[in-house]
């Protein structure tokens, strides 16, 4: 389908990203998104081409695959902006997660990102930036989705919605050899991509009012590690032990940690390092949220705290599973 981009109708402004703005329009008294992607230094060694190459392979999946991805239908380029001209599938997650849902629905929607997750990888493509406001919601009737995924075959429950991702702009192909993080060798970075991209889905659909990760983010993570160093003993060590063993590709950032506490400080060059550490560290103050959020907001002087919808032993059995599978497993399970 070629677009008329004159003729377009723009509804409204859904959202804003660092590199792109979205907005929902009308083509022929249908609906669409238009997504106006500004190109950066930071994304030039992610082709035009590469992304064509994405949607096509979205394209060619078969039904009950690509019922959660959102077609592409045109481009235009011009001089440092490409619209793209997508398939309009739904609201924001976002809109739903922040009203009262039932779990069942909540763990479907994480078990659902983790099928996308298993889909694009099967297809040698991990998406770097697939949060919630990466996806959108549809409603729908409550039933089972059987799919096959390579050789593997996984049954999905859908409860209400079908989860949709639409945003393609950071999916890196696995084959190419130019990416930054492949510096960690392939298997080691899918195995980092798949405690980020879980953890990040964690936090959006199992704390109530808003994720960490849209604030926390930028707090001083040190902070929060002193203070449950210092005044958490008995937690600290269990949970170090804990977070090491279930990813032993962070190696032992914790002591590394503790020996700076103790004034023996470490310089840390190797940014490969530097970025595993902080994995550990992240899972260390997942950890502390799940079971103390009033006191970590405290001890990094926030105004909100979190509060996990789920029960602690479940959630930290999602924390602590060690890939992908496992978690579906988990979910499975607790969706019967």
């Amino acid at each position: 389908m070629k677009v008329d981009y004159d003729s377009l109708k723009k509804i409204k402004k859904l959202g804003e990203g660092v590199f792109s703005k979205v907005y929902l329009v009308e083509i022929d008294s249908k609906k669409y998104v238009l997504k106006k992607q500004h190109i950066k230094k930071s994304y030039a060694n992610i082709s035009l081409d590469d992304r064509l190459h994405v949607y096509n392979i979205i394209k060619k999946l078969p039904k009950n695959q690509s019922i959660f991805f959102s077609q592409y239908i045109d481009y235009k380029k011009n001089n440092k902006i490409i619209d793209w001209i997508v398939e309009y599938k739904g609201k924001d997650v976002k809109t739903v997660l922040e009203t009262k849902i039932d779990e069942k629905v909540r763990l479907s929607l994480l078990l659902q990102s983790c099928i996308i997750y298993k889909i694009l990888v099967n297809k040698d493509l991990i998406n770097n930036d697939m949060s919630f406001r990466n996806l959108t919601v549809l409603p729908t009737k409550n039933k089972i989705l059987k799919i096959e995924i390579g050789d593997k075959k996984y049954i999905t429950k859908i409860n209400k919605y079908i989860l949709s991702l639409i945003d393609y702009g950071d999916i890196q192909n696995l084959k190419k050899q130019n990416y930054y993080y492949f510096k960690f060798g392939r298997k080691q970075f899918q195995k980092i991509k798949q405690y980020v991209i879980l953890n990040k889905l964690y936090e959006y659909i199992f704390h109530t009012i808003c994720p960490p990760y849209d604030t926390i983010i930028k707090f001083n993570v040190v902070k929060g590690l002193k203070n449950i160093y210092k005044n958490h003993p008995d937690f600290w060590f269990k949970y170090k032990s804990k977070i090491k063993e279930t990813y032993p590709l962070i190696g032992d950032p914790f002591s590394q940690f503790e020996n700076t506490q103790h004034k023996e400080k470490q310089s840390i060059n190797n940014e490969s390092q530097k970025f595993l550490m902080n994995m550990g560290f992240y899972r260390m103050i997942d950890i502390f949220q799940l079971h103390h959020p009033k006191l970590l907001s405290k001890y990094l002087n926030k105004s909100r705290w979190y509060k996990a919808t789920l029960d602690k032993e479940f959630s930290e059995q999602l924390l602590f599973s060690k890939d992908i599978d496992s978690i579906i497993c988990l979910l499975k399970n607790r969706l019967r």
